[in-house]
């Protein structure tokens, strides 16, 4: 019997579509806690320049906040612990 030249692509693509269908489904079937929490509506993010740090950035979050570090060739991001909202 004769192998069929095309099986190992046609299986290929089929496991990559069947992935990013899965993948699809996932990301924008299920709502994520954090969106409930907002009540499922678009969330955005402010971010505010840290007084008397250059570069750094800070946007609330739930549960704490996100750090954010930029600069020229450079930069990087942190979540924060806070769930009280005590960082001033």
């Amino acid at each position: 019997m004769k192998q069929n030249r095309w099986l190992p692509l046609i299986l290929a693509v089929t496991l990559i579509i069947g992935f990013g269908a899965g993948l699809a489904y996932h990301a924008y079937l299920q709502p994520s806690p954090a969106l409930a929490q907002y009540g499922g509506g678009p969330a955005s993010l402010q971010f505010e320049e840290i007084k008397g740090k250059d570069f750094l950035f800070r946007a609330r979050v739930p549960g704490g906040w996100l750090v954010l570090y930029t600069s020229p060739g450079e930069g990087g991001m942190a979540f924060v612990p806070d769930p009280r909202n005590e960082w001033r």
